[in-house]
């Protein structure tokens, strides 16, 4: 039985509905497995490297971007692992799923009387308008949450928020227990990618899309030499993230286009890429549904 991971609570985010998505996509374990439940985005990756399994991580969202704590928790791959074959984990594949929020409280609560909304940054960032609304002249207080089902779960059970709304999933308040006072409440449409990610040993499925993390020395031109491989290739960069690390040493995160037609482009940038990189783990070529 696997072990699967994914930001909690259990059976109440959009993380959970992408899992369960994912693993029936990719004919992976859907749910026999113990769950491991993370309290915020940027645990998902080192819980399933310390327990191994499978699971489900938000990657970027069209209402706010990229979810940049789980971007850096894979660059941070790179302290613990020098090289691809030394990486135990890989990305299975990729779902981008659209979303709604719904407003949710306790049964019997109006949203004229709702004095805090409770809900995670992301979800805040995609319902600007219902916020604005709510938080009008002071009328109601913003709290932010790790979660958007455990923003449920605190609505539902926690004294301080008889009188609080919640942003997330619909299942989350059938869970719950809470009443929908809205069912899509996002300005325009919205949708995260989510990424499967799970052991090396599951079978290798090409696709459309591949992430590289990887160190390079703090030179001249040497970004450069490491990208421009993949422009001899044809291959473009959907994003590109930095950080600085120590001793004059960058990190970067970057998510590669390929053709799953012709891995050898990806192989072939990948070899005269490396020689300008201290460090780097390559994730995929993997599908994206």
């Amino acid at each position: 039985m696997a072990v699967i991971t994914y930001l909690g609570p259990s059976g109440s985010t959009f993380s959970a509905l992408a899992y369960y998505k994912l693993a029936t996509l990719f004919k992976i374990p859907l749910g026999e497995g113990e769950e491991i439940l993370a309290g915020n985005n940027e645990e998902v990756l080192p819980l399933i490297i310390n327990h191994g399994g499978y699971g489900a991580i938000a990657m970027e969202t069209e209402a706010e971007g990229r979810v940049d704590g789980p971007v850096n928790t894979f660059i941070k791959l790179l302290e613990r692992y020098p090289t691809t074959a030394d990486c135990p984990i890989t990305v299975v594949g990729a779902i981008r799923m659209p979303l709604n929020f719904a407003l949710m409280v306790r049964p019997g609560v109006r949203k004229s009387e709702v004095q805090i909304l409770i809900a995670h940054p992301k979800s805040l960032g995609a319902c600007k308008n219902l916020v604005q609304g709510l938080t009008l002249d002071g009328k109601a207080n913003v709290v932010e949450s790790d979660s958007n089902g455990k923003a449920a779960e605190d609505v539902a059970t926690k004294p301080e928020f008889a009188l609080a709304a919640a942003l997330g999933p619909r299942v989350a308040a059938e869970k719950y227990r809470l009443e929908v006072l809205e069912e899509a409440c996002e300005d325009m449409p919205a949708a995260t990618t989510f990424f499967l990610l799970g052991p090396k040993s599951d079978s290798v499925r090409l696709g459309s899309r591949a992430v590289l993390v990887f160190r390079i020395k703090h030179e001249c031109g040497a970004l450069v030499d490491a990208l421009l491989p993949f422009k001899e290739e044809g291959l473009s960069l959907r994003q590109i993230h930095s950080c600085y690390t120590r001793e004059g040493q960058y990190d970067f995160f970057i998510e590669v286009e390929c053709d799953r037609h012709k891995p050898h482009k990806l192989s072939r940038a990948m070899k005269k890429a490396r020689q300008h990189m201290t460090r780097h783990i390559l994730f995929g070529s993997f599908p994206v549904s």
